[in-house]
């Protein structure tokens, strides 16, 4: 999955000599990506790079069973999907930023993100290990 920021801003790190440096924003990412199994008991996450202005990971969905039997005709977001995952990713640094921005006395902030995300399905060892190569070498490739 690939999230970029609102604007491509380059708010979550800076890359020096092919190596990421995490901005606060970045490190609130990365405590939050890597927090993610104990509140998010169905993902597990794997590799992961965190960009100037976008953040590349994997994720794996333990389980897809979105059935709830007591709620077949009521609206219920579904829980087990990559959207869910994202959405609640995105909040959870909004979140922090919100509360680092009120110890520092700083304005109100709005949304970080842009408003959709990128995913693809891994659906082979090879795919696997293609993607993985790219998440690590994305920092040498970047053109800033």
């Amino acid at each position: 999955m690939t999230i970029l920021t609102k604007n491509r801003e380059r708010l979550l790190s800076e890359i020096i000599n092919e190596k990421v440096h995490l901005s606060d924003i970045g490190n609130f990412l990365e405590r939050q990506w890597l927090n993610t199994p104990s509140i998010r008991s169905n993902f597990e996450v794997h590799d992961y790079v965190i960009m100037p202005d976008h953040f590349h990971g994997i994720v794996q969905i333990k389980s897809s069973n979105n059935t709830d039997k007591n709620a077949l005709n009521q609206f219920k977001s579904p829980s087990n999907t990559i959207g869910s995952f994202i959405r609640g990713l995105k909040v959870s640094v909004i979140k922090d930023i919100k509360n680092w921005n009120s110890l520092k006395s700083e304005d109100k902030i709005e949304s970080i993100w842009h408003r959709n995300y990128h995913d693809r399905i891994i659906k082979s060892q090879q795919e696997l290990e293609n993607v993985q190569r790219y998440i690590a070498d994305n920092p040498k490739k970047w053109k800033g």
